[in-house]
């Protein structure tokens, strides 16, 4: 039987980063939700599958957030750095538009 060496307590990274002003609070559900997951099914290989899906996409927000700039410089090979307002989302519609001629 395998035996775990230690334990990642995920709640206070998540309650940091996606938990301000929200009115559904920090729940799965929430996050489910948030994440485009829909709904809990309070099954539990099918809320463990959420729960990995959640935090695996949490990841690659907080992984973005911090990676932004180095990231669409690399993509776009030319862009000096990532817009700064907007966040992750808004960066990438934008190098996306700039990459397909949007706007010109």
């Amino acid at each position: 039987m395998p035996r775990a060496v230690g334990v990642i307590d995920t709640l206070p990274l998540l309650r940091a980063h996606f938990g301000k002003g929200r009115d559904d609070g920090l729940s799965m559900a929430a996050l489910g939700r948030y994440f485009g997951y829909g709904e809990e099914e309070h099954r539990a290989l099918a809320d463990s599958w959420m729960t990995h899906a959640v935090l695996r996409n949490a990841a690659v927000v907080l992984w973005l957030e911090e990676h932004r700039a180095e990231e669409m410089e690399r993509l776009s090979g030319h862009a000096k750095s990532a817009p700064t307002a907007g966040g992750v989302a808004a960066a990438v519609t934008s190098e996306q538009g700039k990459a397909c001629g949007a706007g010109t």
